[in-house]
């Protein structure tokens, strides 16, 4: 079941004062919005293309395990945190939106190819061990039995069967009906200024075609264009990194995937996630070249490259779809949370790899920001205003 863009996108802008206004309607400005629209607030989305951005290109992985890299143990514990709630949080919202968000908890396999990958798979295993997270180190012999496709020269793999997989696109329409069924309005628009005076209480958010919306809350959460919008400041430290990705289909003599694969090829990653009826999510590039989305030969062939080297079958697939996202890159990795600069402006942004990972607590933490008017103890390391000491 889908749920039609067309219902719910309003031309003209809304003629109230909201109770807050989210900037971003990906499924960290939707999630924040219906946990806002649950305790009573009224909300106004305002997007120039609702579902437009990264959130739609995402595989759906919920993997804070394999994303676990040194440097980044405060990330790993914020998504291990919304991994747990993941369960609780997708039963709400199916049964709000009578919608299903294709909830699959299989694991994942994460292998190497050569020698090569087989030492870099061994010392993430090492160092996450170290963290208490739950993985097992397999040799190639195991590692054919959990996954029989997998190509022969595979060296090793880790095995992590506490991490889960969401379809983002079932994920992102149900959060776009739940936000209309509890009264969100939506006005399609580009914001390109917030102007604020400290003394008052309302903020206005003014839009490229000229329309202002004034609210006491204004939440950021515009992915990879967070730092764009003039009057903040200092400047979010946003920047957009492309991923291309492909969705591919097995023939039926060939389904019966059942584990995410993320994987090292030669030293190069890639990463398979398996939806029901034989469709398949081959991703990701990572490349910084500002906004730009185009689908390139060179990053197709990368993904196939790698890909078809450690799932040799899947060279039997047809290609259904190209797409490209632009990811919101913060400093370190972190997603920025929290209030910032002035009380009622908060943000939501820069989470990178993890957006549908992070949207249970993402959603709980900003909406208890707005009504409470403070943060959480668990987001205080992804505080906004770290940034303030560089303004």
């Amino acid at each position: 079941m889908t749920f039609s863009l067309s219902k719910i996108i309003n031309l003209d802008p809304p003629t109230f004062v909201p109770d807050a206004v989210i900037v971003g309607a990906g499924v960290i400005g939707l999630s924040i919005a219906w946990r806002l629209s649950q305790k009573g607030m009224r909300v106004v989305i305002v997007d120039p293309k609702p579902l437009g951005g990264a959130s739609w290109v995402a595989a759906g992985m919920l993997a804070p395990v394999s994303e676990a890299n040194p440097g980044e143990e405060e990330l790993v514990r914020l998504g291990l945190k919304s991994l747990q709630r993941y369960p609780s949080f997708v039963k709400e919202l199916e049964d709000f939106s009578q919608m299903e968000v294709g909830y699959i908890s299989s694991g994942t396999l994460e292998v190497g190819l050569d020698a090569n990958d087989r030492a870099e798979i061994e010392f993430l295993h090492s160092f996450r061990s170290k963290l208490g997270l739950e993985t097992k180190l397999l040799d190639s012999t195991a590692t054919r039995k959990v996954e029989p496709s997998l190509s022969p020269g595979i060296q090793a793999s880790v095995s992590i069967e506490q991490e889960h997989q969401v379809d983002n696109r079932l994920l992102c329409q149900a959060l776009l009906k739940a936000v209309y069924l509890g009264g969100g309005y939506f006005y399609q628009a580009t914001i390109a200024e917030l102007k604020f005076d400290e003394k008052k209480p309302l903020k206005t958010l003014v839009a490229e075609n000229g329309i202002k919306i004034s609210s006491p809350n204004i939440v950021i959460a515009a992915g990879a264009w967070s730092g764009d919008i003039k009057g903040i400041i200092p400047q979010l430290p946003i920047y957009p990194i492309k991923g291309q990705t492909l969705r591919v289909r097995l023939p039926e003599s060939y389904l019966g995937y059942q584990k995410i694969i993320r994987g090292l090829a030669k030293g190069y990653h890639v990463y398979m996630v398996p939806r029901k009826h034989g469709e398949i999510i081959i991703g990701a590039t990572v490349e910084d070249k500002g906004f730009d989305t185009t689908i390139t030969v060179e990053g197709i062939y990368e993904l196939l490259r790698n890909i078809t080297s450690l799932l040799p079958n899947i060279s039997e697939a047809t290609i259904e779809e190209t797409l490209a996202g632009l990811r919101p890159g913060s400093p370190n990795n972190a997603p920025i949370l929290g209030s910032f600069a002035t009380q009622g402006l908060f943000v939501a942004t820069g989470h990178y790899r993890n957006g549908i990972l992070l949207t249970p607590v993402t959603s709980d933490a900003l909406s208890d920001c707005v009504i409470d008017q403070v943060d959480p103890a668990y987001i205080e390391y992804f505080s906004p205003n770290r940034f303030l000491k560089d303004a």
